[in-house]
């Protein structure tokens, strides 16, 4: 099928293997550039999205990746198709390792999303569907980027506090998301939080026996696991 890009025709294959899909679309990569071509009964059960993506392609953000250029179908009508995005470098296929920067640099990447979605926020956009499935970090550049703006939107009824708000929520929720992941990565972590739940049973346990002590602990808790009761006994690690 033609598609329509910023005054050029572009063919993408009905069969061509895409770089990504998702629950709206698919992604195809051109060079260093995506483009997101939406499901045709995604756009028809959401055709704000046309407005909300074509004021995105007109604001100008560096670690929020939004749309550079729309995707119109090459037909009489010109309907809207998706839009372009930059592709993001990464070495890994996952995006854990932001923790592994100095805080300083650390620091910097949280400062500029807090920025840049105070600007989104005075733009009357909400950062909608921001999580840990929409973030990748930039190894080599040592940029923490948030992809995938699709589903961002606008609400009438909100003031500019409420925008910003709603936005500054998204960025926390985010970073407290990418330390639990990034801890959950980390062999050294695991093995501290191991040692001291173990530190805190013997001291439990004393000179008995951990076989009574656990029985004590299990019935008494009517855990379904042991290792359920081992994640509660997590939760009192200090």
């Amino acid at each position: 099928m033609e598609y329509f890009v910023n005054g050029k025709v572009i063919r993408i294959e009905e069969d061509e293997k895409p770089f990504s899909f998702g629950s709206e679309g698919k992604l195809y990569k051109r060079e260093e550039t995506l483009y997101k071509i939406y499901y045709e009964e995604d756009l028809r059960l959401h055709q704000e999205k046309y407005e909300y993506h074509a004021l995105l392609s007109t604001l100008n953000t560096h670690q929020i990746n939004l749309p550079i250029y729309l995707i119109y179908q090459n037909n009489d009508n010109f309907t809207y198709a998706g839009y372009v995005v930059k592709k993001i470098n990464r070495r890994k296929k996952r995006p854990y390792g932001a923790t592994k920067m100095d805080g300083k640099s650390f620091i910097q990447n949280l400062k500029i999303w807090s920025n840049e979605s105070k600007f989104l926020a005075t733009n009357y956009i909400l950062m909608a569907d921001v999580g840990f499935h929409n973030y990748v970090y930039d190894e080599d550049k040592e940029k923490m980027m948030i992809v995938d703006p699709g589903k961002y939107q606008s609400n009438s009824a909100f003031t500019i506090e409420q925008y910003l708000r709603y936005n500054q929520r998204a960025i926390e929720a985010l970073t407290k998301q990418i330390l639990i992941q990034d801890m959950n990565q980390c062999n050294e972590i695991r093995k501290r939080k191991n040692e001291l739940i173990m530190k805190k049973i013997n001291k439990e346990i004393g000179s008995n026996s951990i076989i009574p002590y656990l029985e004590k602990q299990l019935n008494r808790g009517n855990y379904e696991t042991v290792e359920q009761y081992l994640i509660e006994k997590a939760r009192y690690i200090r």
